[in-house]
Formats: C-alpha cells, structure tokens, sequence
C-alpha cells in the first residue's frame, strides 16, 4: 500500500492487499522497488508475528542474477524528481497471518512472480485479480446470507411453530432487536446495575406482624327496631302487594292473549265480495240490516246542526275507530253532508290493507262512471293501524295535524274531527278500566266542541234477558253467547246490574263471520257515566228492533232500506229479515253522544 506521508510502499497480506493509490502515479523504478524489498523480507527469519522465511535456492539465484538489484536503483529511489528534501526508510513492516496455514499464503505470494525467469505480474492484472476475488468474496457472501434467510422461512413453514414454545428463551436471549426490561429478564436474573437493591426488597410475609385489631363493631339489625306484631303486620303487607302484582301481571298477559285472539281472528276473515254476500250468504238479510243501521246513525248525526242541505258548506273530517276492511266507505261518502277527510284505523293489519285497496277500486270505479274525468267531490281515504285501546290516537301524525286535544276536560278545547264512530267493536275496550279509559280519551280527544260520537255494541239488557231465559248459554243456530259457568270471584247478576262494569267475557258466535271469539259485556249506565266524565253527553240510544220502528217509513231512510234489500220491493213493507238473523240482529244496539 503506497503511503503519501513517507513516500513509500508498506506491505499488506497478498488476500487483503488494495489496489494501489491512484494520488501516486505509477513509474517502472518502483515496480524494480518492490521486487527488491519484497525479496529482501522473505529471505528474513520469520518474528513472532508469523512472517515467513524464504529459503529457496533457486529464487535467490534468480534475484542476484536480477538486474533491477543495482545499488544506483536504489538510491535513486532514495530522492523524489520534485523534491531535493532525501527519503528517509520506513521502518519494517511486520506481516501477520490471515487465518490461512503459511504454506497456502507462501504459495499465493510466489504466484504473483509467475514463472520462474520471467516478469513478474503488472499492476494490471494484479488489480484485474483482486477485483476478481473481491467480486467472488462478495457474492459468496450474499449467496451464504440468502442461504441462511431461505433456510430460516423454511424452517418456520415446515415446523417452527410446532417448536415456537421450547424454543421461546433461546430465540428470545439470541434476539437482536431491544425488547423491554419486563420481557428481556422473564428468564434470566437481571444484570447488576440494574439488580434491586436488598433494602429495597420487600420483607417476608410470615415475619410482619399485624397490629391488634379492635373487635368489630355490632349493628343493630333493622328487624330488631320493630315489635313482633309489627313485623307480622310488615309481612303480610308484602305479601299482599305481590299477589297484587302477580294478578296484575296475570291480567295482563291474559289481555294480551284476547287481543292477539281476536286481532288473529279478523285478519283471517277472507274477502268474499259484495256478489258473494248478496247471494250465496246464509246470513246475507241480517247483513243488509245491520248496513242500513249504520246508514241510519250516519244519515241522522253526521252532519253538523247548522248544516244546510244543498249548501256548499264546509266539509267533514270523520275518524272510524275499527273500520275493519272498508265497508263504510261508501256510508261516509253518501253522507248529508260531504265529507272531506276519512280516517280508518284498526289494530288488525290485515284488514286495514284491503281497506285500502277497497278505497283505491271504489275511485277507479267513479273515474270510468265520470268517463275519465276527475270525480266533483272531495272525498278522501287515509289508513292507519292503531289499537285504540292501548295507544293515544295522536299517534298517527294526520290525527295531530287535524287536531288532537290532550286535555279531556277542558271545556273550552277539542280536537279537529267532526264525527268518531266506533262499529261493532267498542265491547272489546270493556276487558278493563284502562282500556274503557283510553277508548273514551282517543275520542274525546279528537272530537272538536260539538262533535258526535256514534257506534253499535251488544246490548247488556238484551244479554241479560237471555241469561234469564237460557242460562249460561243461548242463541240458535245462526249465533251463539256463551258465558263460562264458572268464574273465579263472581257470579251473573240476578238483577241486571254488572257489577264491575268491565271484564265480563263471553264467546261470540256469529256465522260466517265470528267463530268463537271473546267479547266483553258493555253495562250502558256504567259506560254512560264514565263518558260523561271525558265531556261525552248521551244523545241518543236506540236497539235496532225500535231504531226499525222508528225509521222505515222515513222518506231518506224508508227508500234506502229498499235499495239496501232490507225489505221487498212491491210496496208491501215487509221485512225480508226473518227467523234466526232477525233474532240475532235483536240483541245489538246503537248510541250517539255529543262532546260538550
């Protein structure tokens, strides 16, 4: 290796040896140099360092014989071109091994001389050489560490996860990468700068010794307070409570059963049609009649008392409460007075989808009778599913924004609807209190000051007067009431008072349209009273036996029941419901009452 500072070349092992310094340009005179120092070195013993002797005859023959050994050579080597300044010699070099025996260095050495009487090696080709076995070393070693990456990829597919847990702490001691001090010393003690110190180490358990403790402090137990009668008195309270609760819990769930019982019984009810039930019904006379008699209630209390017929006043809002399938669509539109705005709620959905599909064919059919044209009235339908019982009415957001009054007992508010009707369902409100509550606060607060409430319901006097006659159960074969023929805490009254006025159950049977269905009693002058607690006035209450009476010879009325085929047509004025239907169609009645 050439060296600026001195000026010379210093020897280095020929399996490191660099090029040579590209600052020093190369001359002839050095090369001679070279051979000169590097035979004078091998002709030395070998020191301690490990140089190696060279004692070979016919090399030295052949460097006395070399003409580059000339004295002048030397000194001329002694003084640079540029500088007079003399050279001084560096001091010796020691070699030392390179992890090879000193044969194999020897003869790598003596390769560089070539052949024996020849010139040796040019700089090069040395360096041609050593760029060779630098490239070689090289790529051996990349090769060795690819070896070493693939063979451990290998070995963690083939099975190092099998060998994850016994190979843990070596894999974790032999880990380069820094790990936390509660990691690095699971297994092995910690070193002693960071070993805790035995003042600092916590004492033995057994040897603490615990201060006396006081005795714990005694409470007075709460029962203690009280005498012995107290707590009996105390315990049987309780009890009573959670029989309350238990019959409280029962009665619910019971409710539950029956509305789900008869929600599931309406929604099974198939659609006949209107041909079906003029024709091939066996109890298509008491149909006809009960359809007039909720023509007749509309046709007498619809419309508003300063209503003028033939005027254009202003129009109703009517809001059916169990309007079922839509059969009163064509009632409400034939009204007195027009009306604006239907809304139809029922709990059974079913029912309330043919309803609307009822409402979407009975406008198709007005379109084709005006032969396209928009039709001149201004009757609207809006469904909605709502039990009526168990759930505020301003529950649906058309019953908000046509007027829903939260306050029943102001006198001076109201709700927006003119008429709420309830047929032929209001007796299913009569299975408690609450739900006769919440029935008569839904229509009281949706009638405005003035508006009437209308509906039909079995009549309690009719119902009573069969228990006199038939006992538990009566009818015939067209219909049937049953009451059970016992109840757990009461029997049927022998005077016609229910007492309570709510939760007297029978089954209904009704044909083609009621199979065994629980209904409840509706005792008049208990749910006359409590109407009148949310502002309800009675008005009107008539069975359909008198309201017959009254109205078959009205000049509306009297022709409607003719069309409606309620009885014939030849001027007779017979009645064509007879035997059984009009013995069915006795025990139900109809009522009015005015929000005052």
């Amino acid at each position: 290796m050439y060296d600026p500072i001195h000026d010379r070349y210093t020897a280095v092992p020929s399996d490191d040896r660099p090029p040579s310094s590209p600052s020093k340009p190369h001359r002839e005179e050095d090369d001679d140099y070279d051979r000169e120092e590097r035979d004078e070195r091998y002709k030395r013993p070998s020191d301690a360092s490990g140089g190696l002797a060279y004692d070979d005859d016919r090399s030295a023959t052949a460097r006395e014989a070399s003409p580059s050994r000339s004295p002048e050579r030397k000194r001329k080597r002694s003084s640079s071109p540029g500088d007079g300044r003399p050279r001084t010699d560096s001091p010796e070099v020691k070699t030392e091994s390179r992890h090879r025996p000193r044969n194999e260095r020897s003869e790598q050495r003596s390769e560089s001389y070539g052949p024996e009487g020849q010139d040796p090696i040019d700089d090069q080709e040395r360096k041609r050489l050593r760029r060779y076995e630098g490239e070689r070393d090289r790529n051996r070693r990349m090769q060795g560490q690819r070896r070493e990456v693939n063979a451990g990829a290998y070995a963690r597919r083939d099975g190092g996860a099998r060998n994850d847990q016994q190979n843990r702490p070596e894999r974790r001691n032999s880990h380069h990468r820094r790990s936390p001090p509660h990691f690095r010393y699971r297994d092995a003690p910690p070193p002693p700068h960071l070993a805790v110190d035995r003042k600092f180490e916590d004492p033995d358990p057994e040897k603490l010794q615990e201060p006396p403790r006081s005795p714990p402090r005694k409470f007075k137990k709460p029962g203690a307070r009280y005498s012995q009668a107290e707590r009996d008195a105390l315990l049987k309270e309780q009890q009573r409570r959670d029989a309350d609760r238990e019959r409280e819990a029962t009665t619910v769930a019971a409710s539950r059963g029956v509305e789900d019982v008869v929600r599931s019984h309406y929604n099974a009810v198939p659609e006949r049609g209107k041909e079906w039930r003029k024709t091939d019904s066996k109890i298509r006379g008491l149909r006809s009649f009960n359809n007039w008699i909720k023509s007749t209630l509309i046709q007498k209390f619809a419309a508003n008392d300063d209503y003028q017929p033939g005027s254009r006043g202003e129009a109703l809002k009517v809001l059916d409460i169990g309007c079922g399938k839509g059969g009163d669509l064509l009632k409400w539109k034939s009204a007195p007075q027009p009306v604006e705005l239907y809304v139809g709620a029922d709990s059974a959905d079913v029912s309330i989808s043919q309803a609307k599909e009822r409402f979407i064919k009975m406008k198709d059919e007005d379109r084709r009778r005006n032969r396209g044209r928009p039709s001149s009235d201004r009757f609207h339908a809006e469904f909605f599913i709502l039990d009526a019982w168990s759930e505020p009415a301003d529950k649906i957001p058309l019953v908000r924004e046509v007027g829903y009054d939260l306050d029943v007992n102001n006198r001076w508010g109201g709700g927006g609807f003119d008429v709420v009707s309830l047929m032929f369902c209001m007796h299913y409100a009569f299975e408690s209190e609450d739900k006769i509550k919440g029935m008569l606060r839904n229509v009281s607060g949706s009638l405005r000051r003035g508006g009437r409430f209308i509906g039909t319901i079995p009549s309690s006097e009719k119902i009573f007067e069969g228990i006199q006659k038939e006992g538990h159960e009566f009818g015939n074969s067209l219909y049937s009431v049953k009451f059970p023929k016992t109840e757990a805490s009461r029997e049927l009254p022998t005077d016609g008072t229910w007492r309570p006025a709510w939760g007297w159950k029978y089954s209904f049977f009704l044909a083609e349209s009621v199979e065994d269905v629980p209904e409840y009693v509706v005792p008049w002058e208990a749910f006359r009273a409590l109407a009148y607690e949310f502002n309800l006035k009675l008005e009107y209450k008539r069975v359909f036996e008198d309201i017959w009476n009254d109205e078959k010879d009205d000049r509306i009325l009297g022709p409607l029941s003719e069309r409606m085929n309620v009885k014939k047509r030849d001027g007779s004025g017979e009645m064509q419901v007879k035997g059984e239907e009009w013995e069915a169609c006795k025990i139900y009645m109809g009522f009015c009452f005015r929000k005052i």
